[in-house]
């Protein structure tokens, strides 16, 4: 290939990479970002105790739904920050679930080793058909979606996230 060859086919390279780049920034493809505003869809989930909750039961409260999984290390890294989240903006009124992508045994000794203080569910097709109604359509993790007092999606973040972000996130919406 001459020399014009490969600079054009080195500019067609860099602007698909950039155009993939946006596209995969944007969130789009989840589905998410187009979500915000919208009532969060009717879902079931049940817990670790049997108990199916709904997560209408909880109006009135600002809701993180985490997804997660215990083979998903940044979810496992993400938990303690939760927790803490939990506990310091519980009574202001902030509520966390935890839909992990297991099987109860295994959610379940997870949730006792790093002391979860919220709900936890772990079916996995629950999950998934969960995940998905909120965005998710890929099944990727960590996956968070915080939804309003009144039931509305204000926003999604997939992958793990800080202390920070946490804080950021909630003290911006309670």
């Amino acid at each position: 290939m001459s020399r014009r060859g490969w600079l054009a086919a080195g500019f067609i390279a860099a602007g698909a990479a950039a155009m993939a780049a946006g596209f995969l920034a944007s969130g789009w493809w989840l589905g998410g970002s187009r979500m915000q505003g919208e009532p969060a869809p009717a879902v079931a989930l049940t817990d670790l105790s049997g108990q199916t909750r709904t997560l209408a039961q909880w109006q009135g409260k600002l809701l993180l739904v985490n997804f997660w999984a215990t083979w998903c290390a940044p979810c496992v890294d993400e938990i303690p920050l939760l927790v803490e989240a939990q506990a310091r903006y519980g009574a202001k009124g902030l509520q966390v679930l935890g839909p992990a992508f297991d099987e109860p045994e295994p959610a379940r000794a997870m949730a006792q080793r790093l002391r979860i203080n919220y709900p936890v569910s772990a079916d996995l097709a629950q999950a998934d058909a969960a995940a998905r109604a909120l965005g998710n359509h890929n099944g990727m993790l960590p996956y968070t979606v915080l939804i309003s007092r009144d039931g509305r999606i204000l926003k999604t973040v997939l992958g793990g996230m800080t202390r920070e972000q946490i804080d950021t996130l909630v003290q911006e919406h309670l």
